[in-house]
């Protein structure tokens, strides 16, 4: 239960940090998204596998559904634990975007091998504008 409650605070302050500076880097080019999707993966399983069946065949799918990656890494500098293995942050123009596009037929064969073979938290956050 304790390391649920750990997985969880990661998350929400990964995704309120990272979302925060996203949202300033978009604010640059004058477009702001409605939603970010952020993936903590504590475990991912074997590195060439995840890449061959997820990013691989996800990553051209978040194009097509109008998302925009804004980090997606396996170095990623633990904080607090538990430790992440790879996060991924995409920024989307809504929530709705965000949710078509994972429950997508064309997701299904990427998800096959990430939701029964991955760990960590993944979820949407709405983006909020910048404070002045």
């Amino acid at each position: 239960m304790a390391k649920t409650k750990y997985t969880v605070a990661l998350s929400m302050l990964v995704g309120a940090a990272l979302g925060a500076a996203a949202v300033t880097a978009l604010n640059a080019q004058n477009k702001t998204p409605g939603a970010y999707a952020v993936f903590a993966i504590t475990d991912a399983g074997d590195p060439a596998t995840y890449k061959a069946k997820v990013s691989d065949l996800a990553i051209p799918l978040i194009k097509k559904y109008g998302g925009t990656i804004l980090a997606a890494s396996n170095q990623v500098t633990t904080l607090h634990e538990p430790a992440i293995q790879r996060l991924a942050i995409i920024a989307w123009d809504s929530e709705e975007q965000a949710k078509t596009w994972y429950a997508s037929e064309e997701m299904k064969v990427p998800r096959s091998y990430f939701d029964p073979n991955t760990k960590g938290p993944g979820g949407l956050v709405t983006a909020v504008a910048p404070a002045p």
